[in-house]
């Protein structure tokens, strides 16, 4: 099934619980297709919620090191 796109391009009010209406089927499909395989409900949900909270550290930690490598550019190019 394919997942909407938000409705404009950069921040609206409602941009985060679009991203959710747009995930929620799929995400449904995703715990159930775990239940059928033998797991939880409540095991689905707690590795979907470390799966998703590892995910943002990464993605915080390639911020970072986008931010560095640029700052380093910056800093070879004024030399």
């Amino acid at each position: 099934m394919p997942i909407n796109g938000p409705k404009v391009l950069f921040g609206y009010a409602d941009r985060a619980m679009d991203c959710q209406c747009a995930l929620e089927d799929e995400f449904e499909l995703l715990v159930e297709a775990a239940e059928n395989a033998g797991w939880s409900r409540r095991e689905v949900f707690d590795a979907l919620t470390e799966l998703a909270r590892c995910g943002q550290a990464a993605e915080a930690e390639n911020e970072e090191t986008s931010r560095a490598v640029a700052a380093a550019i910056r800093l070879v190019r004024r030399h």
